[in-house]
């Protein structure tokens, strides 16, 4: 919902899929992508990359950490200059996994937590808020609530911003709620307003944070170096 959105404003985007099928988005979207970051190196950067839709381009990117954690600073940088003329101007990260272990999304200047709509899974989402903000501190966080009415919504929102503010100092801001049908699927108006709504969301919130398309790269190649060594050293020990 938040590419489309996106690229529905005439954005280019580029979503980067750390999740793992059957969760992943070449798997919700029915894409399939035959190559990924772990593939690299040995492979250009574009050759990850499949069309999404207008607008939008995804990469598998399942071990995306480790693949880049390979590279040399120099395999990089010849990575990235050759992906020229349709640049994109943002930059999706998808994870579902950020529990026990590094991963790319934890580089996100602005971070969207996905709640359940049930109280049975606050914990879950405490965990991991907790995790990530311990992995790399900062960002703008907001949540999502999915599968629930408004005000049922808010309620779960309530209570998890008052354990993430009380415990870790996170102040998330409520994004809204993504209701469903009886039936069970999302209903296709609100889906629509919430890609608006994220949309908007991205476009007020980034500004601090937008960089180009090389330095994102760079950064996110240092946290995997960072990630490998810290690593090895707790092996080590």
């Amino acid at each position: 919902a938040l590419a489309q959105g996106l690229s529905r404003r005439g954005s280019r985007v580029l979503m980067l899929d750390e999740a793992n099928p059957p969760y992943n988005l070449g798997g919700t979207l029915g894409i399939p992508t035959r190559r990924s970051l772990a593939d690299l190196p040995g492979r250009r950067l574009l050759d990850t990359v499949v069309t999404a839709g207008e607008g939008m381009t995804l990469m598998s990117a399942q071990e995306g950490l480790h693949a880049l954690g390979r590279l040399s600073e120099q395999d990089l940088l010849d990575m990235t200059e050759e992906w020229r003329g349709d640049v994109p101007e943002w930059m999706i990260l998808n994870s579902r996994e950020t529990l026990g272990q590094a991963v790319l999304a934890l580089t996100a200047g602005t971070r969207v937590l996905v709640l359940p709509g049930a109280k049975t899974r606050l914990a879950d989402a405490y965990a991991t808020l907790k995790a990530a903000h311990q992995a790399w501190p900062g960002g703008d966080w907001w949540v999502l609530v999915d599968g629930a009415e408004t005000e049922a919504g808010q309620g779960l929102f309530v209570s998890l911003r008052e354990t993430a503010t009380r415990f870790l100092g996170i102040m998330p801001e409520f994004l809204g709620t993504l209701p469903r049908t009886r039936e069970g699927a999302h209903n296709g108006g609100t889906n629509v307003a919430i890609q608006g709504a994220l949309a908007e969301l991205l476009a007020a919130s980034s500004s601090s944070e937008a960089m180009s398309f090389e330095q994102y790269w760079h950064r996110m190649w240092l946290f995997s170096r960072m990630s490998a060594e810290a690593a090895i050293k707790k092996a080590s020990k």
